[in-house]
């Protein structure tokens, strides 16, 4: 029990510490992000091989993608933690590099599974705060 909750408190410190603060960035949350949760990249990666007709590239992404401002409002809701502070643009560069910083954090990104919305592949968790609340082992209040 003690071995779980330490590992849990550990996860739950990364996730606070950094994920909330790396995301509103430009005007302020205005990039997109493309997500996808684990048991839905499973299960996508399972049903792949399963079905023969399916063949070449698929984006791996919910059907659902969100800004980073609405990706931090969901994490700090799912955590119970305030998400009000930024970190300015030359700070990420300055730690990342210019380039590494354009391409991971300050660029948008909206990638929607069209070929998999076409075939009707069912996603386990299609909406942002279902997967955090299921990964993060917090339940609906």
């Amino acid at each position: 029990m003690y071995k779980e909750n330490l590992a849990h408190d550990v996860l739950y410190a990364i996730i606070y510490n950094l994920l909330p603060n790396y995301q509103h960035i430009k005007k302020p949350g205005s990039q997109y992000m493309s997500w996808i949760g684990i048991d839905d990249l499973l299960g996508l990666i399972l049903y792949a091989i399963a079905d023969e007709s399916l063949s070449g590239p698929v984006n791996a992404a919910s059907p659902n993608p969100v800004t980073n401002a609405d990706f931090t409002t969901t994490l700090g809701k799912v955590l119970s933690r305030p998400t009000i502070f930024s970190i300015p643009k030359s700070i990420i560069k300055l730690a990342l590099g210019e380039e590494l910083a354009n391409a991971a954090i300050l660029s948008s990104s909206r990638v929607i599974p069209e070929r998999l919305i076409k075939i009707g592949y069912h996603f386990r968790f299609p909406y942002l705060e279902s997967v955090l609340r299921h990964s993060l082992g917090k339940s609906v209040l």
